[in-house]
């Protein structure tokens, strides 16, 4: 219940930086594609090398930094699938920021895909 509530209270957060930061008249010099949700097999690397990084689509205000930070849930036994949400932070030289959810499900590796050498002995204590 208490991850639940901390998940809660990041999603409202940002929510609530995103509302208070909008301006109307202000014009966006800023524009970010996502990395698309992903699934990937247990024990693949979740460095954004291989998962995805946003792409900057458009920026006239200067250098821009990527930051994010993930939020992990693990799976119940039946699902057999654990998620990542990986939240960016995409921001400029001129102070305007993109900001944009990227869901990493993470497969559980089962007993029908572990591939054992056939010179290899197992030995069960």
């Amino acid at each position: 219940m208490k991850s639940k509530l901390k998940h809660l209270s990041i999603v409202m957060y940002i929510v609530f930086v995103n509302i208070c930061s909008a301006n109307i008249d202000r014009i966006n010099t800023l524009d970010v594609t996502c990395p698309a949700n992903i699934t990937v097999e247990e024990g693949t690397k979740l460095d954004s090398a291989n998962i995805g990084w946003p792409v900057i689509v458009r920026n006239t205000g200067g250098k821009p930094t990527i930051t994010y930070f993930d939020v992990t849930n693990k799976a119940k036994c039946p699902q057999m699938v654990d998620q990542v949400s990986r939240f960016f932070t995409v921001s400029n030289g001129t102070g305007e920021q993109v900001r944009c959810t990227q869901i990493i499900f993470i497969q559980h590796v089962d007993i029908y895909k572990i591939r054992v050498p056939k010179d290899t002995t197992i030995f069960i204590l």
